[in-house]
């Protein structure tokens, strides 16, 4: 297999230094073995599962921040965040790293804000003279006729169900 990673040419000087990768790396290198553990060593780069291995370094932010804010329309949340890293990337601590990064997102985190119900709750106004009738078809021929003529159709409803 021929693999070809760029611009990531330093990931093969911090392997050795790594306390996540020393060891395989190391076993690898040395021609002991071809796979370790899944792990193999190509060109110089380990991967793990077909998986571009990362070392501890500021590249782990690099391609969080790529993935969750780079490009059009993204700021994905969490989950989708660290589905679409673990595609390409591993590392050990991949899915905690991901979930700490994606929560210092100020665009997520607003945008995750506007989808919830935040407001502050109004109670409605008790009737001040109820219906006394408990036949559904006659309530709502008497909404039709007394209030829906005088005052056309609501603008909004308020239900005590859930949405779903």
């Amino acid at each position: 297999m021929n693999v070809k990673v760029i611009d990531f040419e330093r990931l093969k000087e911090e392997y050795e230094s790594c306390p996540d990768y020393r060891d395989i790396f190391l076993t690898l290198q040395s021609g002991q073995s071809d796979i370790t553990d899944g792990f193999r060593l190509e060109e110089g780069y380990l991967f793990r599962a077909n998986k571009l291995c990362i070392p501890r370094t500021s590249v782990w932010d690099f391609i969080v921040w790529e993935v969750h804010a780079g490009g059009l329309a993204r700021h994905f949340g969490r989950d989708k965040t660290i589905e679409e890293v673990e595609r390409e990337f591993y590392w050990p601590s991949l899915k905690k790293d991901v979930a700490k990064i994606v929560s210092t997102c100020n665009t997520y985190q607003l945008a995750k804000q506007k989808r919830q119900n935040t407001g502050l709750y109004m109670p409605l106004p008790v009737p001040s003279c109820p219906c006394k009738t408990s036949d559904t078809s006659k309530v709502a021929r008497l909404y039709f006729n007394e209030i829906v003529k005088l005052y056309g159709l609501p603008k909004t409803i308020v239900s005590d169900r859930d949405i779903h």
